[in-house]
């Protein structure tokens, strides 16, 4: 090992920066989000605000909130994924449930590496 990240799963074991981002399940995704929290510096972790700042009209309750995530190898790749979301999944939302979606705060970013290893979340109020 050259003292780069290493992941070791059932299908893959090696450096983070050959990890294909379609090898990620929920319990990598998760570990890796943690891993991110724990390691990273202020400026890269998760701004709480995002959470909490509300650009839809009115209050959104926990059951009107749907919080879109990619996880990824890259940035670039998970906020590229981040921005067809409204287009698919919250898109498939408002047809299915009758509901109109708005963004709720910020879209929001975090890395594990510098810009590997990462997860991007966009969070909606549909009503």
């Amino acid at each position: 090992m050259d003292g780069s990240p290493q992941i070791i799963t059932n299908n893959y074991q090696g450096p983070l920066d050959d990890f294909k981002s379609s090898d990620l399940n929920k319990d990598l995704t998760l570990l890796l989000f943690a891993l991110d929290e724990i390691t990273s510096n202020a400026k890269n972790k998760i701004d709480a605000s995002n959470f909490h700042t509300s650009t839809a009209s009115g209050v959104c309750s926990f059951w009107n909130t749907v919080h879109v995530v990619f996880a990824g190898a890259t940035r670039g790749a998970t906020e590229a994924r981040l921005d067809d979301g409204k287009a698919g999944v919250i898109q498939e939302r408002e047809e299915e449930n009758g509901t109109n979606c708005s963004k709720l705060g910020g879209r929001g970013s975090s890395c594990s590496w510098g810009d590997a290893g990462c997860l991007s979340y966009q969070s909606y109020c549909c009503k």
